[in-house]
């Protein structure tokens, strides 16, 4: 690392003892839907906005037999087996399409599909593996946090071009000292193999895990929204009651 792109660390550590967590108090335990897994964005081709102001978590390449009917969707990186995604069919290396019958384009639809569910409730997928679809039902599970707030004295970092207005294809704006960025990529899973080791190394703590859902700054001046997750269950199906 050179010495220069030190300086921004260096003058973060000296200033961050002036920040104050915006959770003086601790908040009430919430829960939203979760199903797993560690994603990326694929598209076919880069949009005009894209060209100009970048893409976070996308990679331009697509299967071409798909083109015609869909040019985005959600590539599974990483899946742990204590998922409700894995329990329902679904593997590393599958192209999530659809989520109940609505093609899946951009982070914000996508993770308020899964996170908008009741835990319990049917998550219809439909993806593409090896040159076929194939569709599942998943069964939606339970993620438990806190929110999380930040108000920091820092340097947030170095932003390789300006983004004059956030987009949903580039979800940030940088006007060199004054900043938005919404963070929608990938979640922290518990399940995970860094956090498996970590519960290893640490047998008598719970591991938890942290998400920034978004920040802005404004020269040193940074306030940061995100969530502590504290459990990642699997749910049994909801039962239906008829009349």
């Amino acid at each position: 690392m050179k010495a220069t792109s030190l300086i921004p660390y260096l003058l973060t550590a000296s200033l961050m003892l002036g920040a104050t967590p915006a959770h003086a108090r601790e908040k009430p335990e919430q829960q939203r839907g979760w199903i797993g897994g560690t994603c990326v964005r694929v598209k076919s081709s880069r949009s005009g906005s894209e060209y100009v102001f970048g893409a976070a978590h996308t990679h331009f390449t697509f299967p071409q037999a798909l083109t015609n009917s869909q040019t985005a969707g959600f590539l599974l990186t990483a899946l742990a087996t204590n998922t409700p995604a894995w329990l329902a069919g679904l593997r590393e290396g599958d192209l999530i399409l659809a989520l109940n019958d609505q093609p899946v384009t951009d982070w914000l639809a996508f993770s308020q599909t899964i996170t908008g569910a009741r835990p319990g409730e049917p998550l219809r997928v439909k993806a593409w593996r090896a040159g076929k679809a194939l569709e599942c039902q998943v069964t939606v599970g339970r993620e438990k946090y806190r929110p999380l707030g930040y108000f920091t004295i820092g340097l947030p970092g170095y932003y390789s071009r300006l983004h004059p207005v956030p987009t949903s294809e580039a979800p940030s704006c940088s006007l060199i000292a004054l900043g938005y960025e919404r963070l929608p990529g990938p979640q922290v899973e518990l399940g995970s193999v860094e956090k498996q080791f970590e519960q290893a190394c640490h047998p008598k703590g719970k591991p938890t895990g942290y998400n920034t859902d978004w920040r802005c700054w404004l020269v040193i001046f940074e306030v940061k929204k995100g969530r502590q997750v504290l459990a990642q269950e699997v749910v049994p199906a909801a039962v239906t009651k008829s009349l």
